[in-house]
């Protein structure tokens, strides 16, 4: 590498973990005024939480000992809740598939292929692993095998929080939409 090559380098990297250090902060006083609303504030959601929770058991044992109010509409909507009796879908359940398809294949076997799920795929961790010749046999193809620039911090928690808050403002504006 030549000399001004390495200044430059060193230069733009000073530059780089000189802002990087500047987010490392922000996002610290960022998780310190959480943290304090956190604390700020949990008692009251706490709370908060458990006269919801209680409230909805009274409500629940409200409907579950007068079924007959819900017959005819199954469900009202009150004050913003909706509440009532809603049929369940149900689960069919099954201890051996194995005894299960055997069974089906003699009762029905006009109709096995489709109540029975045959799955064969490649595993691609063992294809993952095979050499270059036996992946271009399968005719495989091998993308993205070139270099690439690579500028990682070594610190890399203030990498994933960031990745993560805007994963959340991601989240929230979604919800938002």
């Amino acid at each position: 590498m030549n000399e001004d090559l390495e200044k430059q380098l060193t230069s733009a990297s000073r530059d780089h973990s000189g802002n990087r250090e500047t987010l490392s902060k922000r996002i610290d006083a960022l998780h310190a005024e959480i943290e304090a609303a956190k604390r700020r504030l949990l008692p009251g959601i706490r709370s908060a939480v458990a006269k919801c929770l209680d409230s909805k058991a009274k409500l629940g044992g409200l409907i579950e000992t007068n079924p007959e109010a819900f017959e005819k509409p199954r469900t009202v909507t009150l004050s913003g809740i909706k509440l009532g009796l809603q049929k369940q879908k149900g689960k069919i359940t099954w201890k051996d598939p194995k005894a299960l398809v055997k069974k089906i294949r003699s009762l029905f076997p006009q109709r096995a292929d489709d109540l029975i799920e045959v799955t064969e795929k490649p595993r691609r961790a063992a294809i993952n692993k095979l050499d270059v010749g036996d992946a271009k046999k399968l005719g495989l193809t091998i993308e993205a095998d070139t270099d690439a620039v690579v500028i990682k911090s070594t610190n890399d928690d203030v990498d994933k929080l960031v990745a993560k808050l805007l994963d959340e403002e991601k989240t929230d504006a979604e919800k938002a939409a």
